[in-house]
């Protein structure tokens, strides 16, 4: 049986999630194959797991920078939209000319926008496409509106030609907004009509998380350290600075006495000065997983992606979390402002252009909040799971 997996290159979330997804389909079916498609920073990461990754892989376009180019100077245009779209259309013809979708069982693309813009109808009929994401909430700036209105409609009619559409995400976490502003059947209850419905995928599976005590052994910290992590993911949007911001922090909280470590995870495509990792410092570029870091972390500070935040959502024990989302992007921020809503004892958003001292002092509260409290994975955590359970299925009504 052969299985291709096609995740999405913006940032890392969701090849992250997908291994875990294909780790669980691998543990359940152990005759199946997968192969991957995809394009950097993507790449590299799978072959960290030694995935099998096609060739055409590697004359695929990145989209992550053209994302970059939108949120790093906090705008865009219908003509800087246009470019953007151009190197999906690319990106398609290259798959198109070497890959053979007939070839496998099944195909899983994972917000693979190239399928959604320029695959012909008897493609997408033959894919089961997965996203956490069918909405762009609508602004105060017209253009913003109406860029909002083009894509939704766009989602709402081009979704539903794939074979299945799995929402890798939670209902309890998905707007009631309707379509079109005043108009419209409400999104939550769209995805709830056309979409298998996993709940939020995580980039771990039962049994991969260590105990607090194991993970910090596993970084070589003592079971009494305090450990302050910042991980950027896998954009390079302005993360640059959101580090040199947790350092600067950091700094503050010692010259005050407090004896904190802070393990830094730069990302793939974040560039910092080769910086050698101290008693109280330590730097890594790219981790294959976070499991140690969340379990081991007293605090995490990070961007609000929809992996990284489900992550730390269903993490077996009280979370203390910064959410830092990138400025003017409407997903982290809609997703840092309701998480922060939902779990306001454990969840703290900040702005991205919060002052330093700011920062110092909100890390050096939860610091003093002592030890994290044991919760239990709730049934919406299993997202992973049970996309990859809707995947066999798939795969044997296929055969």
């Amino acid at each position: 049986m052969r299985v291709l997996f096609l995740p999405s290159h913006v940032g890392l979330g969701h090849v992250t999630r997908d291994i875990a997804i294909a780790r669980w389909v691998r543990r359940r079916e152990p005759r199946v194959v997968i192969e991957w498609c995809s394009a950097e920073p993507v790449t590299s990461y799978l072959r960290l797991w030694g995935e099998r990754v096609l060739e055409c892989s590697y004359m695929l376009k990145s989209f992550s920078e053209a994302i970059e180019g939108v949120y790093n100077y906090y705008g865009y245009s219908l003509k800087k939209l246009s470019s953007y779209l151009e190197i999906l259309r690319e990106n398609y013809r290259v798959v198109e000319g070497h890959v053979d979708f007939n070839s496998y069982d099944l195909v899983f693309a994972d917000e693979f926008w190239e399928l959604v813009l320029s695959a012909p109808t008897r493609v997408k009929e033959g894919v089961v496409f997965g996203t956490d994401l069918v909405f762009k909430p609508y602004e105060l700036n017209p253009l913003g509106n109406i860029i909002g209105f083009i894509l939704n409609h766009y989602f709402k009619k081009t979704l539903p030609l794939f074979r299945r559409l799995v929402y890798l995400n939670s209902l309890h976490e998905t707007p009631s907004t309707r379509w079109y502003l005043l108009f419209g059947e409400r999104v939550r209850e769209w995805v709830r009509k056309h979409m298998f419905v996993t709940g939020l995928a995580t980039s771990y599976l039962p049994g991969d998380l260590p105990g607090i005590r194991e993970a910090k052994k596993n970084l070589g910290f003592g079971e009494d350290s305090k450990i302050v992590a910042v991980s950027v993911g896998g954009t390079a949007t302005r993360s640059k600075l959101l580090i040199e911001k947790a350092l600067r922090a950091h700094e503050i909280l010692r010259k005050r006495g407090v004896d904190v470590k802070l393990v830094v995870v730069a990302g793939p495509r974040t560039r910092i000065e080769e910086t050698i990792s101290s008693d109280n410092i330590v730097f890594y570029r790219v981790e294959r997983n976070l499991w140690n870091l969340y379990m081991a972390s007293n605090v995490f500070v990070t961007r609000a992606g929809r992996t990284t935040t489900a992550d730390l959502e269903c993490l077996p024990r009280k979370t203390r979390a910064i959410l830092v989302p990138i400025g003017k992007h409407f997903e982290q921020e809609h997703i840092a402002r309701m998480v922060a809503s939902r779990y306001p004892d454990s969840f703290y958003y900040l702005r991205e252009d919060v002052e330093v001292g700011t920062l110092a002092e909100t890390i050096e509260k939860l610091l003093g909040e002592g030890d994290h409290t044991p919760k239990t994975m709730g049934e919406d955590c299993r997202g992973s799971i049970n996309a990859g359970e809707y995947l066999l299925k798939q795969l044997k009504t296929a055969q």
